[in-house]
């Protein structure tokens, strides 16, 4: 059964919740820009940033340990 539900879960990978502090890395590291890793797949991740920076389509994601 199928609902309209917007609470229900489409996505192919299941997202595991962090709050993990990251950085987005470009242009082989002359730019950074820090983020907090909301929540992970393995298609993708949620990022929050500080401020309305455009995100690259292409970048290296570095997380804290």
């Amino acid at each position: 059964m199928t609902t309209n539900d917007p609470r229900e879960e489409h996505r192919r990978d299941r997202r595991m919740r962090t709050l993990k502090g990251g950085r987005i890395v470009v242009n082989a590291g002359f730019g950074v820009f820090d983020c907090v890793v909301r929540n992970i797949s393995a298609g993708g991740a949620m990022l929050q940033l500080s401020g309305p920076l455009g995100i690259p389509s292409h970048f290296e994601l570095v997380m804290e340990p």
